[in-house]
């Protein structure tokens, strides 16, 4: 059963039918035209929300602190609609498929499902060179301090943990 659901959702994405539950920001659900299933189409106002993001950061290279702030000032919220963070922000900016979403292609599996684009091709070239020139490279961090075993005593001054109401766990 599981082989042929995973098939025909397969099959489904092949003709160009969205299968999953959650649509990618900037697009919403719609019936398909062909009569069965669901297709995604562009959501007007997160499509403007990407579009002014790209401006933004992109564009303008402000900083992800102060695009937030302009974001949540013009109540442009995210997908669950809510206010945007930095962290959230940054998070989805940064991201790949950000950028493949937005730019008319979704990925299931690994069928590639066209889609109407929020950017052009050269947009989201800009936005993936801005996500590769504004990344800056983890600093190597050096030994664990822990890095063998130790030895404690056993009872109940030894390592014990609790969470709430839980019993202790302790280590020998």
């Amino acid at each position: 059963i599981r082989e042929r659901s995973y098939e025909a959702r397969r099959l489904a994405a092949v003709e160009g039918r969205f299968v999953t539950s959650t649509p990618p920001f900037g697009y919403r659900v719609v019936k398909a035209t062909s009569g069965h299933g669901k297709r995604l189409e562009i959501d007007p106002g997160a499509a403007e929300t990407i579009r002014f993001m790209y401006q933004r950061l992109v564009v303008d290279r402000m900083s992800t602190r102060k695009v937030t702030a302009e974001l949540n000032e013009r109540g442009m919220l995210t997908a669950n609609s809510n206010p945007w963070t930095y962290e959230l922000l940054a998070a989805w900016a940064r991201r790949p498929v950000t950028v493949r979403n937005s730019s008319g292609t979704w990925l299931y599996q690994d069928v590639k499902v066209a889609m109407d684009p929020i950017l052009t091709p050269s947009e989201a070239g800009a936005w993936l060179d801005w996500q590769r020139d504004t990344t800056v490279a983890q600093t190597p961090r050096g030994p664990y301090l822990l890095s063998g075993y130790i030895e404690a005593p056993c009872g109940s001054n030894a390592m014990g943990r609790t969470a709430g109401k839980q019993t202790p766990t302790y280590s020998c």
